[in-house]
Protein backbone atom coordinates (compact mmCIF):
# COMPACT_ATOMS: atom_id res chain seq x y z
CA UNK A 1 0.00 0.00 0.00
CA UNK A 2 2.76 2.67 0.79
CA UNK A 3 4.26 4.14 -2.36
CA UNK A 4 7.95 5.14 -2.95
CA UNK A 5 8.56 8.40 -0.52
CA UNK A 6 9.10 11.58 -2.44
CA UNK A 7 11.55 14.16 -1.18
CA UNK A 8 9.39 16.70 1.02
CA UNK A 9 8.45 20.18 -1.56
CA UNK A 10 9.21 23.03 0.20
CA UNK A 11 6.23 24.60 1.47
CA UNK A 12 5.95 28.18 0.67
CA UNK A 13 3.88 31.36 1.99
CA UNK A 14 1.68 32.74 -0.48
CA UNK A 15 1.40 30.73 -3.80
CA UNK A 16 -0.04 26.91 -4.44
CA UNK A 17 0.45 24.97 -7.03
CA UNK A 18 -1.52 22.21 -8.57
CA UNK A 19 -0.73 19.19 -11.00
CA UNK A 20 -3.67 20.57 -13.10
CA UNK A 21 -4.88 23.83 -11.89
CA UNK A 22 -4.61 26.61 -9.37
CA UNK A 23 -7.42 26.45 -7.78
CA UNK A 24 -8.67 24.26 -4.65
CA UNK A 25 -12.24 22.92 -5.45
CA UNK A 26 -12.94 20.55 -2.91
CA UNK A 27 -12.31 19.35 0.34
CA UNK A 28 -13.02 15.94 2.32
CA UNK A 29 -12.19 15.14 5.50
CA UNK A 30 -11.62 11.10 5.12
CA UNK A 31 -10.76 10.66 8.53
CA UNK A 32 -10.21 12.60 11.92
CA UNK A 33 -8.14 10.95 14.79
CA UNK A 34 -8.28 12.61 18.51
CA UNK A 35 -6.14 11.47 20.96
CA UNK A 36 -5.68 14.95 23.42
CA UNK A 37 -3.08 16.36 22.97
CA UNK A 38 -2.50 15.01 19.39
CA UNK A 39 -5.22 16.01 16.58
CA UNK A 40 -4.81 14.62 13.47
CA UNK A 41 -7.03 14.72 10.10
CA UNK A 42 -6.47 13.05 6.44
CA UNK A 43 -7.99 15.55 3.95
CA UNK A 44 -8.38 14.52 0.69
CA UNK A 45 -8.34 17.73 -2.08
CA UNK A 46 -9.04 18.05 -5.24
CA UNK A 47 -8.59 21.07 -7.57
CA UNK A 48 -10.41 21.56 -11.31
CA UNK A 49 -11.17 18.83 -13.34
CA UNK A 50 -10.12 16.57 -9.74
CA UNK A 51 -6.91 17.12 -10.30
CA UNK A 52 -4.20 16.74 -7.48
CA UNK A 53 -2.99 19.23 -5.55
CA UNK A 54 0.60 19.31 -5.64
CA UNK A 55 1.49 21.54 -2.61
CA UNK A 56 -0.43 24.14 -0.10
CA UNK A 57 0.95 26.83 2.14
CA UNK A 58 0.72 25.82 5.83
CA UNK A 59 -0.96 29.45 6.04
CA UNK A 60 -4.38 28.33 3.90
CA UNK A 61 -5.33 25.73 6.53
CA UNK A 62 -7.89 26.75 8.90
CA UNK A 63 -9.51 24.50 11.67
CA UNK A 64 -11.81 24.17 14.49
CA UNK A 65 -12.48 21.81 17.05
CA UNK A 66 -15.96 22.42 18.94
CA UNK A 67 -16.46 25.06 17.28
CA UNK A 68 -13.22 26.94 18.20
CA UNK A 69 -9.82 27.46 16.64
CA UNK A 70 -7.13 25.37 16.76
CA UNK A 71 -3.57 25.94 15.99
CA UNK A 72 -1.71 24.12 12.68
CA UNK A 73 1.45 22.47 13.60
CA UNK A 74 1.85 20.82 10.46
CA UNK A 75 0.55 19.98 6.72
CA UNK A 76 1.97 17.62 3.98
CA UNK A 77 1.15 14.94 1.61
CA UNK A 78 0.41 11.46 3.16
CA UNK A 79 3.31 10.02 0.99
CA UNK A 80 5.70 12.12 2.59
CA UNK A 81 4.35 11.43 6.18
CA UNK A 82 6.06 8.00 6.47
CA UNK A 83 2.96 6.31 7.82
CA UNK A 84 1.48 3.17 6.97
CA UNK A 85 -2.00 2.31 6.67
CA UNK A 86 -4.24 -0.41 9.04
CA UNK A 87 -6.92 -1.43 6.34
CA UNK A 88 -9.78 -3.83 6.66
CA UNK A 89 -10.61 -6.48 4.43
CA UNK A 90 -14.40 -6.76 4.77
CA UNK A 91 -15.33 -9.52 2.17
CA UNK A 92 -19.03 -11.12 1.15
CA UNK A 93 -18.45 -14.88 1.66
CA UNK A 94 -22.46 -15.91 0.11
CA UNK A 95 -23.62 -17.62 -2.49
CA UNK A 96 -24.64 -14.67 -4.50
CA UNK A 97 -21.21 -14.04 -5.83
CA UNK A 98 -20.26 -16.79 -8.18
CA UNK A 99 -17.21 -18.15 -8.69
CA UNK A 100 -15.28 -16.68 -11.31
CA UNK A 101 -16.05 -12.89 -9.54
CA UNK A 102 -14.83 -14.52 -6.47
CA UNK A 103 -11.87 -15.38 -8.09
CA UNK A 104 -11.24 -12.09 -8.93
CA UNK A 105 -11.53 -10.74 -5.61
CA UNK A 106 -8.98 -12.99 -4.34
CA UNK A 107 -6.40 -12.14 -6.80
CA UNK A 108 -6.91 -8.17 -6.13
CA UNK A 109 -6.92 -9.08 -2.49
CA UNK A 110 -3.45 -10.86 -2.86
CA UNK A 111 -1.61 -8.03 -5.63
CA UNK A 112 -2.62 -5.48 -2.69
CA UNK A 113 -0.62 -7.47 0.44
CA UNK A 114 2.23 -7.97 -2.41
CA UNK A 115 2.35 -4.28 -1.98
CA UNK A 116 2.11 -3.57 1.17
CA UNK A 117 4.86 -1.47 3.07
CA UNK A 118 6.82 -2.21 6.31
CA UNK A 119 4.35 0.25 7.88
CA UNK A 120 0.68 -1.30 6.79
CA UNK A 121 -1.58 -3.56 8.42
CA UNK A 122 -4.43 -5.26 7.18
CA UNK A 123 -7.32 -7.44 9.23
CA UNK A 124 -9.54 -9.58 6.77
CA UNK A 125 -13.25 -10.15 7.79
CA UNK A 126 -15.22 -12.39 6.05
CA UNK A 127 -19.55 -11.68 6.29
CA UNK A 128 -22.01 -14.35 5.19
CA UNK A 129 -24.49 -16.59 7.57
CA UNK A 130 -22.12 -14.87 10.58
CA UNK A 131 -19.11 -12.62 10.54
CA UNK A 132 -15.75 -13.97 10.66
CA UNK A 133 -12.32 -12.91 11.20
CA UNK A 134 -10.02 -15.13 10.08
CA UNK A 135 -6.95 -12.69 10.39
CA UNK A 136 -6.47 -9.70 12.96
CA UNK A 137 -4.32 -6.81 11.71
CA UNK A 138 -0.99 -7.89 10.76
CA UNK A 139 1.82 -6.92 8.63
CA UNK A 140 2.53 -11.13 7.81
CA UNK A 141 2.05 -11.05 4.06
CA UNK A 142 1.74 -15.40 4.13
CA UNK A 143 -0.65 -15.65 6.76
CA UNK A 144 -2.95 -12.91 4.83
CA UNK A 145 -2.36 -14.85 1.53
CA UNK A 146 -3.40 -17.84 3.61
CA UNK A 147 -6.25 -16.59 5.03
CA UNK A 148 -7.35 -14.80 1.53
CA UNK A 149 -7.00 -18.49 -0.10
CA UNK A 150 -9.51 -20.28 2.17
CA UNK A 151 -12.23 -17.44 1.51
CA UNK A 152 -15.13 -18.67 -0.89
CA UNK A 153 -18.54 -17.54 -1.86
CA UNK A 154 -20.30 -21.03 0.17
CA UNK A 155 -22.69 -19.27 2.85
CA UNK A 156 -26.21 -18.79 2.56
CA UNK A 157 -26.80 -15.33 3.70
CA UNK A 158 -25.19 -12.08 3.50
CA UNK A 159 -25.06 -10.41 6.91
CA UNK A 160 -23.47 -7.30 5.22
CA UNK A 161 -24.78 -4.38 7.63
CA UNK A 162 -23.30 -7.01 10.33
CA UNK A 163 -20.00 -6.90 8.82
CA UNK A 164 -20.18 -3.38 8.24
CA UNK A 165 -20.38 -2.39 11.92
CA UNK A 166 -17.99 -5.10 12.88
CA UNK A 167 -15.63 -3.34 10.11
CA UNK A 168 -16.03 -0.11 11.98
CA UNK A 169 -15.15 -1.31 15.35
CA UNK A 170 -12.28 -3.29 14.42
CA UNK A 171 -11.04 -0.40 12.21
CA UNK A 172 -11.37 2.13 15.04
CA UNK A 173 -9.41 -0.39 17.36
CA UNK A 174 -6.89 1.98 19.39
CA UNK A 175 -3.96 -0.59 19.63
CA UNK A 176 -0.75 1.51 19.98
CA UNK A 177 1.12 -0.36 17.31
CA UNK A 178 -1.73 0.04 14.44
CA UNK A 179 -0.84 3.05 12.49
CA UNK A 180 -4.17 5.73 12.86
CA UNK A 181 -4.55 5.91 9.30
CA UNK A 182 -7.61 3.74 8.42
CA UNK A 183 -9.72 1.99 5.95
CA UNK A 184 -11.99 0.07 4.76
CA UNK A 185 -12.14 -1.95 1.74
CA UNK A 186 -15.96 -3.37 1.37
CA UNK A 187 -16.13 -6.79 -1.49
CA UNK A 188 -19.81 -7.19 -1.65
CA UNK A 189 -22.63 -6.81 -4.23
CA UNK A 190 -24.52 -4.92 -1.75
CA UNK A 191 -27.30 -7.15 -0.75
CA UNK A 192 -28.01 -7.68 3.68
CA UNK A 193 -29.50 -11.17 4.13
CA UNK A 194 -30.23 -12.01 7.86
CA UNK A 195 -27.80 -9.30 9.95
CA UNK A 196 -31.34 -8.02 11.21
CA UNK A 197 -29.79 -4.22 10.89
CA UNK A 198 -31.15 -1.57 8.78
CA UNK A 199 -29.10 0.14 6.37
CA UNK A 200 -30.56 3.78 8.61
CA UNK A 201 -28.53 1.26 11.90
CA UNK A 202 -25.25 1.00 9.56
CA UNK A 203 -25.06 5.11 8.21
CA UNK A 204 -25.70 6.27 12.15
CA UNK A 205 -22.46 4.25 13.12
CA UNK A 206 -20.81 6.41 10.16
CA UNK A 207 -22.03 9.60 11.57
CA UNK A 208 -19.20 10.01 14.42
CA UNK A 209 -15.21 9.03 14.31
CA UNK A 210 -15.22 8.57 10.20
CA UNK A 211 -13.41 5.99 8.87
CA UNK A 212 -13.81 5.66 4.93
CA UNK A 213 -15.07 2.68 2.95
CA UNK A 214 -14.06 2.21 -0.59
CA UNK A 215 -16.69 -0.39 -1.60
CA UNK A 216 -16.35 -2.08 -4.69
CA UNK A 217 -19.27 -3.19 -5.90
CA UNK A 218 -18.92 -6.71 -7.37
CA UNK A 219 -22.18 -8.37 -8.07
CA UNK A 220 -24.01 -11.10 -10.43
CA UNK A 221 -27.64 -10.62 -9.37
CA UNK A 222 -30.18 -10.31 -12.06
CA UNK A 223 -30.48 -6.34 -13.23
CA UNK A 224 -33.07 -5.45 -10.92
CA UNK A 225 -31.69 -6.38 -7.83
CA UNK A 226 -28.46 -5.36 -9.24
CA UNK A 227 -28.92 -1.52 -9.36
CA UNK A 228 -30.93 -1.57 -6.50
CA UNK A 229 -28.42 -3.21 -3.49
CA UNK A 230 -25.14 -1.57 -5.53
CA UNK A 231 -26.80 1.88 -5.18
CA UNK A 232 -27.01 0.95 -1.10
CA UNK A 233 -23.55 0.57 -1.46
CA UNK A 234 -22.71 3.38 -2.74
CA UNK A 235 -24.73 5.49 -0.44
CA UNK A 236 -22.68 3.69 2.75
CA UNK A 237 -19.86 4.33 1.14
CA UNK A 238 -20.17 8.48 0.30
CA UNK A 239 -21.76 8.21 3.95
CA UNK A 240 -18.54 7.01 5.47
CA UNK A 241 -16.12 9.76 3.86
CA UNK A 242 -14.88 6.88 1.54
CA UNK A 243 -16.03 6.04 -2.26
CA UNK A 244 -17.19 4.08 -4.41
CA UNK A 245 -16.31 1.71 -7.17
CA UNK A 246 -18.31 -0.28 -9.65
CA UNK A 247 -16.49 -1.84 -12.76
CA UNK A 248 -16.40 -5.04 -14.58
CA UNK A 249 -12.42 -4.52 -14.17
CA UNK A 250 -12.11 -5.66 -10.47
CA UNK A 251 -8.25 -4.91 -10.62
CA UNK A 252 -8.27 -1.45 -12.18
CA UNK A 253 -10.79 -0.69 -9.35
CA UNK A 254 -8.52 -1.72 -6.25
CA UNK A 255 -5.76 0.21 -8.39
CA UNK A 256 -7.58 3.48 -7.95
CA UNK A 257 -9.09 2.74 -4.73
CA UNK A 258 -5.38 2.22 -3.60
CA UNK A 259 -4.64 5.65 -4.77
CA UNK A 260 -7.38 7.46 -3.15
CA UNK A 261 -6.12 6.15 -0.06
CA UNK A 262 -2.44 7.38 -0.83
CA UNK A 263 -3.17 10.91 -2.03
CA UNK A 264 -4.96 12.01 1.07
CA UNK A 265 -3.29 15.23 3.10
CA UNK A 266 -2.25 14.83 6.92
CA UNK A 267 -3.02 17.71 8.87
CA UNK A 268 -1.93 17.91 12.73
CA UNK A 269 -3.21 20.38 15.22
CA UNK A 270 -2.69 21.36 18.55
CA UNK A 271 -5.06 20.42 20.71
CA UNK A 272 -3.17 20.21 23.89
CA UNK A 273 -6.16 22.40 25.65
CA UNK A 274 -9.16 19.74 23.56
CA UNK A 275 -10.91 17.27 26.35
CA UNK A 276 -10.63 13.43 26.60
CA UNK A 277 -13.81 13.13 27.89
CA UNK A 278 -15.73 10.82 25.79
CA UNK A 279 -18.46 12.91 24.17
CA UNK A 280 -18.53 13.75 20.39
CA UNK A 281 -17.38 17.30 19.28
CA UNK A 282 -18.19 18.77 15.12
CA UNK A 283 -14.73 19.60 13.74
CA UNK A 284 -13.96 21.41 10.55
CA UNK A 285 -11.16 22.64 8.51
CA UNK A 286 -11.47 24.74 5.20
CA UNK A 287 -8.71 25.46 2.75
CA UNK A 288 -7.94 29.05 0.96
CA UNK A 289 -5.48 28.85 -1.64
CA UNK A 290 -6.15 32.49 -2.45
CA UNK A 291 -8.62 32.16 -5.03
CA UNK A 292 -11.45 29.59 -3.70
CA UNK A 293 -12.34 28.63 -0.08
CA UNK A 294 -13.69 25.35 0.47
CA UNK A 295 -14.24 22.81 3.28
CA UNK A 296 -15.47 20.27 5.05
CA UNK A 297 -16.66 19.09 8.58
CA UNK A 298 -17.11 15.79 10.73
CA UNK A 299 -17.43 14.57 14.35
CA UNK A 300 -14.66 13.34 16.40
CA UNK A 301 -14.81 11.17 20.06
CA UNK A 302 -12.46 12.92 22.28
CA UNK A 303 -10.69 9.49 23.31
CA UNK A 304 -7.47 9.11 25.75
CA UNK A 305 -4.96 7.01 25.29
CA UNK A 306 -6.26 4.50 28.02
CA UNK A 307 -9.39 3.12 25.64
CA UNK A 308 -7.26 1.24 23.60
CA UNK A 309 -8.91 -2.10 24.26
CA UNK A 310 -6.98 -5.48 25.17
CA UNK A 311 -5.37 -7.79 22.09
CA UNK A 312 -3.78 -10.59 23.47
CA UNK A 313 -5.55 -14.01 22.88
CA UNK A 314 -6.55 -14.38 26.78
CA UNK A 315 -8.42 -11.41 26.44
CA UNK A 316 -10.11 -12.82 23.09
CA UNK A 317 -10.97 -15.66 25.17
CA UNK A 318 -12.27 -13.95 27.92
CA UNK A 319 -14.44 -11.41 25.61
CA UNK A 320 -15.77 -15.32 24.18
CA UNK A 321 -16.51 -16.18 27.15
CA UNK A 322 -18.61 -13.41 28.21
CA UNK A 323 -20.50 -13.18 25.27
CA UNK A 324 -21.60 -16.45 25.96
CA UNK A 325 -22.40 -16.33 29.22
CA UNK A 326 -23.98 -12.52 27.82
CA UNK A 327 -26.23 -15.02 25.70
CA UNK A 328 -27.06 -17.57 28.60
CA UNK A 329 -28.16 -14.71 30.69
CA UNK A 330 -30.73 -13.15 28.03
CA UNK A 331 -32.36 -16.43 27.31
CA UNK A 332 -33.05 -17.22 30.91
CA UNK A 333 -34.03 -13.71 31.52
CA UNK A 334 -36.49 -13.94 28.25
CA UNK A 335 -37.53 -17.42 29.69
CA UNK A 336 -38.15 -15.89 33.42
CA UNK A 337 -39.62 -12.64 32.51
CA UNK A 338 -42.13 -13.02 28.60
CA UNK A 339 -39.99 -10.24 27.30
CA UNK A 340 -42.05 -8.41 24.94
CA UNK A 341 -40.79 -5.83 22.08
CA UNK A 342 -39.62 -8.38 20.05
CA UNK A 343 -38.40 -6.74 16.60
CA UNK A 344 -38.72 -3.43 17.80
CA UNK A 345 -38.81 -1.21 14.76
CA UNK A 346 -38.11 2.28 13.86
CA UNK A 347 -42.10 3.90 13.46
CA UNK A 348 -42.89 2.12 17.07
CA UNK A 349 -43.02 -1.03 19.24
CA UNK A 350 -45.47 -3.38 19.71
CA UNK A 351 -46.55 -3.35 23.45
CA UNK A 352 -47.45 -7.12 24.84
CA UNK A 353 -46.20 -8.27 28.33
CA UNK A 354 -43.58 -5.30 29.69
CA UNK A 355 -40.33 -5.82 30.62
CA UNK A 356 -40.05 -5.72 34.52
CA UNK A 357 -41.33 -2.34 36.02
CA UNK A 358 -40.22 -0.52 38.68
CA UNK A 359 -42.27 2.27 40.44
CA UNK A 360 -41.78 5.86 39.32
CA UNK A 361 -40.44 8.92 41.18
CA UNK A 362 -42.32 10.74 43.02
CA UNK A 363 -40.26 13.83 42.43
CA UNK A 364 -42.19 16.32 39.67
CA UNK A 365 -40.10 17.57 36.79
CA UNK A 366 -38.18 20.96 37.67
CA UNK A 367 -40.69 22.68 35.35
CA UNK A 368 -44.23 21.92 37.10
CA UNK A 369 -45.63 19.65 34.51
CA UNK A 370 -47.00 16.33 36.10
CA UNK A 371 -48.79 14.09 34.45
CA UNK A 372 -52.10 11.92 35.23
CA UNK A 373 -52.17 9.27 36.85
CA UNK A 374 -52.30 6.25 34.72
CA UNK A 375 -51.59 7.90 31.25
CA UNK A 376 -47.97 9.16 30.36
CA UNK A 377 -45.68 7.61 27.72
CA UNK A 378 -43.65 3.69 27.34
CA UNK A 379 -40.13 4.60 26.90
CA UNK A 380 -38.08 1.74 25.97
CA UNK A 381 -34.18 1.83 25.65
CA UNK A 382 -32.73 -0.91 22.76
CA UNK A 383 -28.80 -1.36 23.28
CA UNK A 384 -26.89 -0.80 19.57
CA UNK A 385 -24.22 -3.51 20.61
CA UNK A 386 -23.89 -6.78 18.47
CA UNK A 387 -22.97 -8.70 21.29
CA UNK A 388 -25.54 -7.99 23.61
CA UNK A 389 -29.70 -7.97 22.68
CA UNK A 390 -30.74 -5.77 25.59
CA UNK A 391 -33.82 -3.51 25.66
CA UNK A 392 -35.00 -1.42 29.07
CA UNK A 393 -38.66 -0.42 29.38
CA UNK A 394 -40.24 2.10 32.09
CA UNK A 395 -43.54 3.69 31.73
CA UNK A 396 -42.70 7.14 32.13
CA UNK A 397 -45.16 9.71 34.05
CA UNK A 398 -43.59 12.47 35.07
CA UNK A 399 -39.53 11.36 35.79
CA UNK A 400 -37.16 8.75 36.45
CA UNK A 401 -33.89 8.11 36.77
CA UNK A 402 -31.29 5.88 34.64
CA UNK A 403 -28.22 4.61 36.13
CA UNK A 404 -26.44 1.70 38.21
CA UNK A 405 -28.43 2.01 41.33
CA UNK A 406 -30.09 -0.22 42.38
CA UNK A 407 -32.63 2.72 43.31
CA UNK A 408 -32.92 3.83 40.04
CA UNK A 409 -36.11 3.70 38.14
CA UNK A 410 -34.44 2.49 34.78
CA UNK A 411 -31.73 0.13 36.09
CA UNK A 412 -28.39 -0.69 33.50
CA UNK A 413 -25.44 -2.40 34.96
CA UNK A 414 -22.63 -0.65 33.24
CA UNK A 415 -19.91 -0.02 35.13
CA UNK A 416 -19.68 2.98 32.23
CA UNK A 417 -22.93 4.40 33.28
CA UNK A 418 -22.88 6.45 36.55
CA UNK A 419 -25.00 5.13 39.50
CA UNK A 420 -27.73 7.94 38.85
CA UNK A 421 -26.31 8.68 35.13
CA UNK A 422 -29.53 10.64 33.19
CA UNK A 423 -33.23 11.66 33.78
CA UNK A 424 -36.39 11.47 31.55
CA UNK A 425 -38.30 13.60 31.93
CA UNK A 426 -42.52 14.43 30.61
CA UNK A 427 -42.79 18.12 29.98
CA UNK A 428 -45.54 18.97 28.35
CA UNK A 429 -46.19 16.24 26.43
CA UNK A 430 -42.40 16.14 25.12
CA UNK A 431 -39.73 13.36 26.61
CA UNK A 432 -36.65 15.67 27.41
CA UNK A 433 -33.58 14.30 28.93
CA UNK A 434 -31.10 15.82 31.62
CA UNK A 435 -27.22 14.70 32.42
CA UNK A 436 -26.88 14.34 36.48
CA UNK A 437 -23.34 15.41 36.47
CA UNK A 438 -22.42 11.74 35.42
CA UNK A 439 -18.90 10.56 34.67
CA UNK A 440 -18.90 9.87 31.05
CA UNK A 441 -21.51 12.04 29.75
CA UNK A 442 -25.11 12.05 28.20
CA UNK A 443 -25.71 12.58 24.56
CA UNK A 444 -28.53 12.94 21.98
CA UNK A 445 -27.69 11.67 18.32
CA UNK A 446 -23.84 12.23 19.29
CA UNK A 447 -24.54 15.57 20.80
CA UNK A 448 -23.46 15.98 24.30
CA UNK A 449 -26.81 16.91 26.47
CA UNK A 450 -26.73 20.77 27.71
CA UNK A 451 -29.32 21.27 30.05
CA UNK A 452 -32.65 19.31 29.02
CA UNK A 453 -32.71 17.69 25.28
CA UNK A 454 -35.75 16.82 23.53
CA UNK A 455 -36.05 13.09 22.65
CA UNK A 456 -38.13 11.43 20.01
CA UNK A 457 -38.29 8.01 18.65
CA UNK A 458 -35.33 7.03 16.90
CA UNK A 459 -32.86 8.80 18.67
CA UNK A 460 -29.46 7.40 19.96
CA UNK A 461 -28.92 8.00 23.46
CA UNK A 462 -25.47 8.03 24.70
CA UNK A 463 -24.27 6.71 28.59
CA UNK A 464 -20.99 7.00 28.77
CA UNK A 465 -19.59 4.52 25.33
CA UNK A 466 -23.02 2.58 25.72
CA UNK A 467 -25.47 4.16 23.37
CA UNK A 468 -29.10 2.84 22.90
CA UNK A 469 -31.51 3.91 21.01
CA UNK A 470 -34.71 5.11 21.88
CA UNK A 471 -38.56 4.78 21.64
CA UNK A 472 -41.41 6.53 23.00
CA UNK A 473 -45.04 4.55 22.63
CA UNK A 474 -47.84 6.46 23.71
CA UNK A 475 -49.68 4.56 26.36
Amino acid sequence: MAVARIPALFVGFVLVTTLASAAVEKVAIRQASLLPPDFRMYVDIRGDKDGDVKALPLSAVTARFGGQPVKVNSFRPFAESGEGVALVFAVDVSRSLDDSLFHQMREGMASWIDRLGKSDRVAILAFGDSVQIPVEFTGDKDALKKAIAGLAPKDNHTQLHAGIREAIRLAGRLDKDLPRRRAILLLSDGKDEGSGLAVEDVLEDMRVDRIPIYAIGASTLPPNERENYLEILHRIALRSGGSFEQTETLQGSYDRVRATIDRVWVADFDCSKCPADGHAYPVSMEINDGNREAGDQAEVTARSATDAPPRSRYAAIGIGVALLLALGMILVRRMRESVAFEGAAEAGIRDSTPLTFHSGFTESPSGGFTADQGRGVQIVLVRRDMARDERYAHRLLDAIIVGRSEGAGLRIEDREISRQHCKFELVNGHVVVSDLDSKTGTSVNGIPVQGRQKVESGDIIGLGRAEFRVHVVES
